[in-house]
């Protein structure tokens, strides 16, 4: 075997070692595009105090690095937001207000006097105090009541004048899917008591229920007011709570497919009522299972007490009366088909005038004429002008929707 001169083995040795240090090492530039460089005195880095600037800056901080920065869960949402999101208050569109920054959204908290959703519109309440603060549903008065924030029932949705609400459920309490006849015969000028009502159009009060009695025939009606429950007089279970609900109903005496009779579970009185001077009238059904609503059968709106008594009850106010009522004083039978009378509230120092018992802060007075011709809420169900209809709580009997 040759033997290889010495010096060609040296020249292997180099090239070899030449081409391994240039696989394993890199220029600094290089290097530093994978590396970060250490800042100084990184090796105290556990025991120094949480940083915004050093772990949220200058590296990338996940929410549990800036929730020992922020110590408390509010405040390190507020900066997790803006963090991961971005500033959404930037540019700040708040016109006489402060932006407060959401995820991919903010809000404007207006200052005293303005409303919408950028507060670029005056408002014309300051409070709750008078007109449910201009509130279509709900008003909420702040801690020093110098201002206040509106909001809606379920089913609806705020509009950007941060007043107006607008439905945004297919079948939202209070509203009618089947839209109202155009000449409107159901609601011209009736006699005040309950006989005489004019046959309205199907599906115009989708809250109606019929009660029935043991022999499933009418007893009494009711309204809607959630997929369990229904209201109703207490006077209509004084002799027996053995009752069933049928609901978009309309026709007593036809199959009309909308129909749905439920049984009822249990019933509930109110503790106070009194059944001589018929104080508290009042009562709930809880049913069997809960109904699906439809295009006829939809729950009234229950109003807060503020928006009832500032705005539903105010003396003159026009209101629908619906029911299975008698068409005459003098005929024995109840109307086959679903009946409307509209009436205004009167005055409750009127109907006392003429009553038997006082008028109690439970009664809601409506009817024309003299006092004689007062109505106290019986037999038939609702009452208002505009959309959404609301019951009108503590009221027995008598159901209402919003001006």
């Amino acid at each position: 075997m040759e033997r290889v001169p010495l010096s060609v083995l040296l020249l292997l040795v180099l090239w070899l070692s030449g081409a391994a240090a240039q696989s394993v090492f890199q220029s600094k530039s290089k290097a530093h595009m994978v590396l970060r460089a250490k800042r100084a005195n990184s090796f105290l880095e556990e025991i120094k105090p949480p940083s915004k600037e050093r772990e949220c800056v200058e590296e990338v901080c996940n929410f549990e690095e800036a929730r020992e920065i922020f110590q408390t869960q509010e405040a390190t949402l507020e900066f997790w937001i803006v963090y991961t999101d971005g500033n959404q208050c930037e540019p700040d569109f708040c016109v006489n207000g402060t932006c407060v920054d959401q995820f991919q959204s903010f809000v404007c908290k207006c200052r005293p006097g303005f409303d919408g959703k950028f507060c670029d519109q005056r408002s014309t309440a300051r409070n709750c105090s008078k007109d449910n603060g201009d509130c279509d549903h709900v008003c909420m008065d702040s801690v020093d009541e110098l201002s206040r924030t509106c909001a809606c029932l379920p089913g609806y949705s705020l509009q950007d004048n941060s007043r107006t609400c607008s439905p945004s459920a297919t079948y939202a309490c209070g509203q009618l899917p089947v839209t109202k006849s155009s000449d409107n015969k159901a609601f011209k000028t009736l006699q005040p008591w309950l006989v005489g009502g004019e046959v309205g159009k199907k599906g115009e009060s989708p809250w109606q229920v019929l009660i029935l009695n043991e022999r499933g025939n009418l007893h009494c009606g009711g309204a809607l007011i959630a997929e369990s429950w229904v209201l109703t007089a207490a006077h209509c279970l004084e002799r027996s709570t053995k009752v069933s609900v049928r609901l978009g109903d309309y026709e007593r005496f036809k199959a009309e497919c909308t129909e749905v009779t439920v049984s009822v579970s249990e019933a509930v009185i109110h503790p106070d009522y009194d059944t001589v001077t018929v104080d508290n009238d009042i009562a709930l059904l809880h049913l069997a299972s809960p109904v699906q609503f439809s295009t006829f059968i939809v729950p009234v709106c229950l109003p807060s007490r503020r928006l009832a008594e500032q705005v539903l009850h105010r003396n003159g106010t026009m209101t629908v009366v619906t029911g299975w009522g008698k068409e005459d004083e003098n005929k024995k039978y109840f109307s086959s088909a679903l009946n409307f009378i509209k009436v205004p509230l009167v005055e409750r120092g009127l109907c006392s005038q003429v009553m038997l018992n006082n008028i109690s802060e439970n009664v809601l007075c409506a009817g024309w004429g003299h006092a004689s011709r007062c109505l106290r809420g019986r037999q038939w169900g609702a009452h208002g002008h505009t959309l959404p209809w609301h019951l009108v709580p503590h009221r027995p009997g008598v159901l209402g929707r919003r001006l």
